[in-house]
């Protein structure tokens, strides 16, 4: 049966809304761990829509490797890969941290270091803007509404469980690199700003 087989992509062990986290601890689908690793989740599945985006319209396998859209397709794939850790990380009770990867000061700095050359680039924000643009901005700024979902679940998590600082500063540094990179975006497509109001 699809249930005993360990390929199948149905277990039914989930069917009375509960669910397993990676100790096999079994909790309710909304708690909060869930819900926040879930949240990242989505984040990660929106940067894919707009990796693929981005890869379709700009014909990325023609462009130098130092071309900007190729460097924002390499930093997408990146953060795609530290929200994994992060997922894994907010999956598992606070006494199995220590068996998993985990995310550094470094992570965020490195995030720091990509917001500062993009905005060095672009004309200075004088108000407040309005989402929107070219479509793969549209989808940056999608996903930083998503990012600042995670953030308020990751922050709920850390009220009653351990979650480091490291992580909070991560998800705060990403929304802002997001809306950097949604700006960017617009800047290298020559789409002027909308302002608010």
């Amino acid at each position: 049966m699809a249930h005993d087989d360990p390929t199948a992509i149905y277990t039914r062990g989930g069917d009375r809304g509960r669910t397993s986290l990676l100790s096999g601890q079994r909790v309710p689908k909304h708690a909060p761990r869930v819900c926040a690793y879930g949240t990242l989740d989505e984040l990660i599945s929106c940067l894919a829509v707009v990796a693929a985006q981005l890869e379709a319209s700009q014909n990325l396998p023609t462009r130098p490797p130092a071309d900007p859209w190729r460097v924002l397709m390499a930093q997408l794939q990146q953060i795609q890969a530290d929200l994994m850790v992060l997922a894994a990380y907010t999956a598992t009770e606070d006494d199995q941290h220590h068996r998993l990867a985990r995310l550094t000061p470094a992570d965020a700095t490195r995030l720091e270091a990509e917001i500062d050359a993009a905005t060095a680039a672009m004309a200075p924000l004088t108000s407040f803007i309005l989402p929107g643009g070219h479509l793969l901005a549209a989808h940056l700024h999608w996903a930083r509404a998503q990012c600042r979902r995670g953030e308020r679940e990751l922050s709920r998590l850390a009220e009653d469980q351990s979650v480091p600082s490291a992580v909070l500063v991560y998800v705060n540094r990403l929304s802002d690199w997001l809306f950097t990179m949604a700006r960017w975006v617009n800047h290298l497509q020559h789409i002027p700003e909308r302002p608010w109001p």
